[in-house]
């Protein structure tokens, strides 16, 4: 293994995590991934359809030394690659991983029914199977169509004569918590696919970076809404629990309106959202009270309550000690009845 400190990086490569979701970002988003949040294992991801040519132009100076390189020649251009990234301290290393512990995810995956809505069809999705021993998934920064059936001949010809062309993979590691991101595919989507074609082990070439992911979610936002279907990202976002205290709503006019948004057409209200709330609610600042004002407001405006015997559902906490702690769902079917709850919950 070999380290490295970046100390005057680019910042045009990197991946935003925030222990919750992902993000693969060179210049522009090009991969995302989060938990499904629906009680299971399940995990969602997204894939741009940006044109590659921007993405090729960063790795092609590493092209031919990771096809055809030793591995002390592949190491040295790693080192220099890295100069593209943000500054932090970076490991890098080489190994052979069998196929049947891969799960390379390529494009979307998931064969929905003509009576799943448009809103709930995710463009990718899949259960890890933590119980194997080295498992990996690995996320795509391209899209399968980009994928160029003679570059994959090409490579398999390369196999077959002895070469070992070598893939790049990135993730980041919290310092703070021990959770690693998503593994990200950064080059040789080709090569991946003619080994899977010849049925061989893959050598991989691994980037990690090792930060504290602190206050990461804001950057994380505003790159993956590029991406993401728009249902995604309200997923995505709504999801992200306490990370979302971490946002600074008040001057960001970007999350305020995707605030506004939740606030006027979700049927659920949920406990992020209203920790959100709560949060303003306690602040002493007039700019902040005006904030949330101008939010509520917004909530009032949720067409849930339009047309007799129709409403939103909401969350307060219950007198008893006992559970103080705990949230208990609750319909609201009017104005009256919001504006009271407001007043018991966020107020």
């Amino acid at each position: 293994m070999t380290e490295i400190e970046i100390s005057n990086g680019q910042n045009i490569i990197d991946i935003f995590f925030d222990d919750f979701a992902s993000c693969l970002v060179i210049k522009k988003a090009l991969a995302v991934n989060w938990p499904d949040c629906g009680g299971s294992i399940g995990e969602y991801y997204s894939i741009s359809d940006f044109s590659i040519n921007e993405r090729n132009f960063y790795t092609k100076n590493i092209n031919t030394v990771l096809a055809v390189g030793s591995d002390l020649e592949q190491i040295e251009a790693i080192k220099e690659f890295l100069n593209l990234f943000s500054n932090g301290k970076y490991s890098i290393n080489k190994g052979n991983s069998s196929i049947e512990n891969l799960n390379f995810l390529s494009s979307q995956n998931v064969i929905y029914s003509e009576s799943v809505p448009e809103d709930e069809r995710f463009s990718g999705a899949f259960f890890p199977p933590y119980w194997k021993n080295d498992y990996e998934p690995c996320l795509f920064s391209i899209t399968n169509d980009k994928i160029n059936p003679n570059q994959v001949d090409y490579y398999c010809q390369l196999i077959k004569e002895g070469k070992r062309p070598t893939v790049l993979t990135f993730l980041v590691y919290n310092n703070l918590t021990s959770n690693y991101s998503c593994s990200y595919v950064l080059d040789g989507h080709h090569k991946i696919q003619a080994y899977l074609k010849l049925n061989e082990s893959i050598p991989i070439l691994n980037i990690l970076k090792s930060e504290d992911c602190i206050n990461k979610t804001a950057s994380l936002l505003k790159y993956t809404k590029a991406i993401l279907k728009d249902f995604e990202y309200k997923h995505l976002f709504i999801n992200n629990d306490e990370n979302l205290l971490t946002l600074d709503f008040v001057n960001n006019i970007q999350f305020s309106s995707d605030l506004d948004d939740i606030l006027k057409n979700a049927s659920s209200i949920d406990t992020s959202i209203i920790y959100i709330l709560k949060k303003y609610s306690n602040s002493l600042n007039r700019v902040d009270i005006d904030w949330l004002e101008l939010r509520l407001n917004s909530l009032r405006k949720n067409k849930n309550f339009e047309g007799f015997g129709k409403g939103i559902w909401v969350y307060e906490k219950h007198k008893d000690k006992k559970y103080e702690n705990a949230w208990f769902q609750k319909g609201i079917f009017n104005l009256t009845e919001l504006d009271d709850w407001i007043r018991k919950t966020i107020k």
